[in-house]
C-alpha cells in the first residue's frame, strides 16, 4: 500500500492562507466500480490572511492524482472561517484511480496561489467488478504532449496506427469521440473542454488500447 503525500514548502513566517480539509461529508469507506461519489467538502482557513481565488480539491491514490472538486470562480475564506463545497456530479469510482482492495486516499485543497495546506487521508476499500476480465494490450511507444495542455493536444504513436479516440472527464462523462483511418500523428482540439483532469483513451488498428491522463488548463 503506497501513501502519497503532496505538500507545499513554505516558511513558518509567511503571511499566507493555510487551508485544510475540515470534513469530508459522507465520503464512503467502501466503493465498487461505477459507484457515484457525491462531493461535499468543508475547507477551513487556519492561516493569518484571507484566501480569495479559485479553489480545487485534489486527491491521490497509488500515484494517480485527480480532482474531487473543481471550481474556477473566486472563493473567499477569511481566517478561521470555513466554506462548504458541494458538487452533486461528484466522482465515478473506477480502476483508473483505485486499486482492488484497500486504498489510502490523500485529499488536499489546491490553488495556483501561494498557500500552505494540510493533507487529509482516508481509507477506501475498492471492489473492482472488472477483475477477471482480460484487459486489452496497451499501445507501446505512445506520446501525448503538451501536458498540461491548453488548446491542442498532439498524439504520436511510433509503433501502431490510431483509429479511435475517446476523452472522459473525472466524473465518467464522455466528452469527445472521434474515428480515424489509421494515423500515427493526431492533433486534437480541446478548446471546448473546461479546465481539469481528463482521461484520453486511444484505440489502435490492432485493437490495442491505452489510457492517458491529461490536464487541461
Amino acid at each position: 500500500m503506497l501513501l502519497v503525500l503532496v505538500m507545499c514548502s513554505m516558511t513558518s513566517k509567511a503571511q499566507v492562507p493555510n487551508l485544510q480539509i475540515a470534513a469530508l461529508i459522507s465520503f464512503p469507506d467502501t466503493v465498487s466500480t461505477g459507484d457515484h461519489i457525491p462531493v461535499h467538502v468543508i475547507v477551513q482557513n487556519t492561516g493569518n490572511t484571507p484566501y480569495q481565488g479559485p479553489l480545487q480539491i485534489a486527491m491521490a491514490a497509488w500515484g494517480t492524482t485527480t480532482y474531487l472538486y473543481f471550481n474556477s470562480f473566486p472563493i473567499i475564506i477569511l481566517p478561521s472561517d470555513t466554506v462548504s463545497l458541494v458538487d452533486t456530479s461528484g466522482f465515478i469510482a473506477d480502476s483508473t484511480f483505485f486499486r482492488q482492495g484497500n486504498n489510502v486516499v490523500v485529499v488536499w485543497p489546491y490553488s495556483s496561489q501561494s498557500i500552505t495546506y494540510t493533507t487529509t487521508t482516508v481509507n477506501v476499500w475498492y471492489n473492482d467488478l472488472t477483475v477477471g476480465i482480460k484487459e486489452p494490450q496497451a499501445i507501446e511507444h505512445l506520446q501525448a504532449y503538451p501536458n498540461p495542455v491548453k488548446d491542442q493536444l498532439m498524439i504520436h504513436s511510433s509503433s501502431e496506427l490510431i483509429e479511435g479516440v475517446r476523452i472522459w472527464s473525472v466524473t465518467g462523462q464522455l466528452m469527445h469521440v472521434s474515428r480515424h483511418v489509421g494515423e500515427a500523428d493526431l492533433q486534437l482540439s480541446l478548446q471546448d473542454l473546461a479546465p481539469g483532469y481528463y482521461t484520453v483513451e486511444l484505440t489502435s488498428t490492432t485493437k490495442h488500447v491505452s489510457r492517458l491522463k491529461i490536464i487541461v488548463q
